[in-house]
């Protein structure tokens, strides 16, 4: 059994070499290389005489599969990128329509183009409500599924999708595909979200749909209940895994006893919702796993986790060696590889400690679940950090309070859903009990957020070093104990000191000095963080064509720095790329108040959702009609009236913010038109920095708001976008101007400290 767990971890090293290391172009040679060796290994003798060239010829084959991936699949796929074609597809799940009116739907292409997985998006109202097992065809605009928002990225690739492209007409149905039977599965799943939605009540709902189904479109709405569950450490429950998988074989069994009939029952039931969940990487491991516990005792044969473990990962990467890439591939196999190496030892001695002392049922419980989630944060604490940016430090402690409550939380909901069914009103009745469950962990999860340091963001480079400092200190401790038993009290000692040093020293840092400020990397849009000793002011909280919330994006940049509370959030109009984060933010951070122009235009539909949130939180809201002024400490903004004319973007707020001498000017999308209007009312000179207007629109940064302004250094604020933004004529008026330019697209997070502005000189710094 251990050489086939050798074999396959050898072949999945290979892929995830050449996923993360090697060019494409190099895997063939790999593959011949480690061939090659694994033939000179053959006349070694003694133990490596079979076990070497077994791994050598196994990682030959991973960069072998790699490769015919790569020449069948990805390149012809590549090839679309650029070309609008018509072509024939097959879809493979229910469209998805989003709040914007824009459509999606993942459908396998057929005929002139590849058989491979794609998906089309939709803004001009052109694709219908699609079904699994349709049959299509429309005119495709490909695009490069490497690309997502502007940047190379592996997350479609590592779902499966090596295609992507733009409807350019209308979308006609023209069949049933022969093997649409295939796709039960997935009207299986629709009927339990649909079940979800009819019995349970509005407010858990959301969360009993992400916990069966593993669908979070409408929990991810939910904006208070997700950013709890995510900073408790919770959040892993409601992405459908080996957790879920547990949960139905362990309800499975409670209700038909352990039997051999029972465990095929449970081999058919875990795989028929391995597929009707979406055949994620992690419930596809959790489905081998338990297929090969369940199994060993019907042919006589012990089951070995880590053969396991590494037999279900050369089989997923087998099948789609770009999976690799997966975030929940990486999270799903570290936790459980975390579980089998540490969880053990971290149990005994857990029990060791407590034996004697009453309760002995319940310290066995809070001991497993600690132990287990000890054991997963070993190995997914890194990727966390490098792949989500944050860590949540009291993920254990909720998991000992909730777990539980998950448990007959999921297991009910099935059970609710089922009855709903047959019986409309007693399935409501079922799950308005069952639900109370649900308000529980929203409740446990809203106080553990709320704890200081429940969550640790990497944004800050000194949380980053701290994490590395803390991995180092508990492998050395780990594998310098020789034969002795693992104590983790030093190491645990240890890290939490660092910890705390960490955190005061980033504190204190970013409250000493004139202060900071910082246009963050929102993609296209605008976000402008300013700190000076304990006070934070925000201007703006708005991104598009990002993969994360820009409230989410500013608060975790806030907190690492020290922050857990802003002064003022100030939106200078409602347009999403402005202000589709402030409920985020709000929900995230402690915000004392939200400013905004008098009659906000709201086009958007931003104002509800912010008023809502505002009253939630008690937040208060100050409209601006007439010049004002807003002080928040050393943090001094002069805030313009909107104009009297113009445009939505026109008639926004524009505003001088003052560190010391350093004084910024904010326009926000005003046009030229509006800035002679500013000009003419205020003056501007001895201006510093300057956030160019509009995202670098040429309609924006006039030469004369440049002249009235002077400042020397400019800062445009824009990402991925079809505008045109930064325009060259905004870039060679800035040029003509004498100002250094400074973009969120190339530069990320622009920082500059105000007190190493000296003689009219400045130099954009390093995150300390």
């Amino acid at each position: 059994m251990r050489k086939l767990a050798c074999s396959c971890a050898a072949f999945a090293a290979a892929v995830f070499a050449a996923h993360y290391a090697v060019p494409e172009n190099w895997y063939i040679y790999c593959a011949a290389a480690c061939a090659v060796l694994a033939l000179m290994a053959v006349p070694a003798r003694g133990k490596r005489r079979l076990s070497l060239p077994l791994i050598l010829l196994s990682a030959a084959a991973g960069f072998m599969c790699c490769f015919v991936q790569y020449i069948a699949v990805l390149r012809p796929a590549q090839a679309l990128s650029g070309q609008t074609l018509r072509v024939t597809a097959v879809v493979t799940d229910f469209s998805v329509r989003y709040d914007n009116g824009a459509s999606a739907a993942e459908v396998r292409l057929a005929g002139a183009a590849p058989h491979a997985e794609a998906r089309i998006y939709d803004y001009d109202g052109l694709l219908p409500a699609l079904e699994p097992g349709d049959t299509i065809e429309l005119m495709v605009k490909f695009t490069d599924a490497a690309a997502r928002y502007g940047e190379k990225s592996d997350y479609n690739y590592s779902r499966g999708v090596f295609a992507s492209g733009y409807a350019k007409d209308s979308c006609r149905v023209t069949g049933r595909s022969r093997l649409a039977f295939l796709y039960f599965p997935r009207y299986a799943a629709r009927a339990v979200e649909r079940a979800a939605d009819g019995a349970f009540p509005a407010d858990t709902a959301p969360f009993v749909k992400a916990l069966l189904m593993g669908d979070k479109t409408d929990f991810y709405a939910d904006g208070d209940a997700y950013t709890a569950m995510r900073t408790s450490g919770l959040i892993h429950v409601v992405a459908v895994s080996g957790l879920h998988v547990a949960f139905l074989v362990g309800f499975i069994m409670l209700v038909m006893g352990r039997s051999r009939r029972s465990s095929l029952i449970c081999i058919a039931l875990v795989w028929f919702f391995v597929v009707m969940t979406g055949a994620s990487p992690s419930t596809v491991r959790a489905g081998f796993m338990q297929t090969l516990l369940l199994a060993a005792p019907l042919f006589g044969r012990e089951n070995d986790p880590p053969t396991a473990l590494s037999f279900a990962l050369a089989v997923i990467l087998l099948a789609s060696p770009a999976a690799a890439g997966s975030a929940a591939l990486q999270l799903s196999f570290g936790a459980m590889a975390g579980i089998m190496a540490f969880s053990g030892p971290i149990y005994s001695r857990l029990q060791a400690a407590g034996e004697g002392r009453a309760l002995p049922r319940l310290r066995s419980y809070a001991g497993g679940v600690l132990a287990s989630s000890l054991g997963a944060v070993i190995f997914t604490a890194p990727i966390l950090a490098v792949r989500f940016g944050y860590v949540p430090l009291l993920g254990p402690v909720t998991n000992i309070l909730c777990l539980w409550a998950v448990t007959a939380c999921f297991c009910g909901g099935f059970v609710c859903c089922g009855v709903w069914a047959l019986l409309s009103g007693l399935g409501r009745a079922l799950a308005w009990a069952v639900s109370w469950l649900a308000r529980y962990i929203f409740l446990v999860t809203g106080l553990v957020a709320k704890l200081p340091f429940a969550c640790v963001y990497t944004a800050n480079n000194l949380m980053s070093w701290w994490l590395v400092a803390a991995i180092v200190i508990f492998a050395l401790t780990w594998f310098g104990r020789g034969r002795a038993k693992f104590r983790w009290v030093l190491p645990a000692s240890l890290s939490a000191i660092t910890l705390c040093a960490a955190l005061i020293a980033s504190a204190a840092v970013y409250s000493s000095g004139g202060g900071y400020i910082t246009a963050l990397d929102v993609g296209q849009g605008q976000s402008l963080a300013v700190m000076s000793g304990n006070s934070t002011v925000l201007i703006d909280c708005g991104g598009r064509n990002s993969p994360e919330n820009a409230g989410d994006i500013a608060s975790a940049y806030l907190l690492s720095r020290g922050r857990s509370r802003v002064d003022a959030l100030i939106l200078t109009h409602l347009h999403a790329d402005h202000a589709n984060g402030a409920v985020r933010l709000i929900e995230d951070m402690k915000v004392a108040s939200v400013v905004m122009p008098q009659d906000p235009n709201d086009d958007d539909g931003m104002l509800p959702d912010i008023l809502s949130a505002c009253e939630r939180h008690g937040v208060q809201v100050r409209y601006v009609g007439a010049d004002s002024a807003l002080t928040a400490g050393n943090i001094r903004v002069s805030l313009f009236a909107p104009p009297e004319s113009g445009t939505a973007n026109e008639r926004g707020l524009s505003m001088r913010v003052s560190l010391g001498d350093t004084d910024m000017l904010v326009t926000g999308d005003m046009n030229r038109t509006a800035e002679k209007e500013l000009i003419s009312r205020h003056d501007l000179s001895g201006t510093e920095l300057l956030v160019a207007g509009h995202h670098g629109s040429k309609y924006s940064t006039s030469d004369e708001l440049l002249k009235a302004a002077g400042a020397k250094t400019a800062i445009i604020s824009v990402g991925c976008n079809f505008y045109g933004h930064p325009s060259d004529a905004a870039l060679r008026r800035l040029q003509a101007a004498g100002a250094a330019v400074y973009r969120t697209d190339l530069n990320g997070n622009v920082t500059v400290r105000t007190d190493q502005w000296q003689n009219g000189k400045n130099r954009q710094i390093s995150e300390p």
